[in-house]
């Protein structure tokens, strides 16, 4: 069996961690780093921070149930 979709999703976003321009080996500081920028980029261009962060959280939710090989 391949690798699940979410272990795909997983994987690729890991690239854009580990690139982000914070304290190397900070994976916390990484991710809050990139969504504080999500923050700013959301209020520059009048979207909704709040509304798209609870629509991933469901759709994480949602992904992950459907999901029975992935682990978090």
């Amino acid at each position: 069996m391949g690798m699940s979709i979410n272990k795909h999703r997983s994987m690729r976003i890991a690239k854009i961690v580990q690139g982000y321009p914070s304290n190397p080996g900070s994976c916390d500081e990484a991710v809050s780093d990139i969504l504080t920028d999500l923050m700013h980029y959301c209020k520059a261009n009048d979207e909704d921070f709040t509304r798209a962060l609870e629509m991933a959280r469901e759709n994480f939710a949602e992904e992950v149930a459907e999901d029975e090989d992935y682990s978090s």
